[in-house]
């Protein structure tokens, strides 16, 4: 199965098109990465298949499912297995590393702390500051 699949995927912001007619599959288990200049329609696309904006036409599928119709029914056991953040999420300026990884640790049944604490250490991350 893919993780993510797009077909004839088409993004419009009026007479702008943004996205033009990609056909891609992601195969699960791998990591992929879109690159390009700013205004290349890389937000543009991983935003469709997460369900944050309307397709202009085409489909996207995640996990199997129908991005416009089926990503409400993505359950806790789906939902463990996408990671996406935004470029432009905004974090709590108050929270601290640490406390950024207690809230989000009970969002992962498996998350790894040995992995954490190397992460932690090969980023030199201040925990409390």
């Amino acid at each position: 199965m893919n993780s993510i699949e797009t077909t004839q995927l088409t993004r419009r912001f009026g007479k702008l098109e943004v996205v033009p007619g990609l056909t891609r599959a992601v195969p699960q288990g791998s990591v992929f990465a879109l690159l390009g200049p700013n205004g290349a329609g890389k937000s543009t696309t991983m935003k469709r298949p997460m369900n944050v904006i309307e397709l202009t036409s085409g489909a996207a599928r995640v996990l199997g499912l129908d991005a416009r119709l089926d990503t409400r029914k993505l359950g806790g056991k789906e939902k463990a297995q996408i990671g996406y953040v935004s470029e432009n999420q905004p974090l709590p300026v108050w929270m601290t590393v640490r406390r950024f990884l207690d809230y989000g640790r009970p969002f992962y049944p498996t998350w790894d702390r040995v992995l954490e604490n190397t992460l932690l250490a090969q980023f030199a991350l201040p925990e409390d500051g």
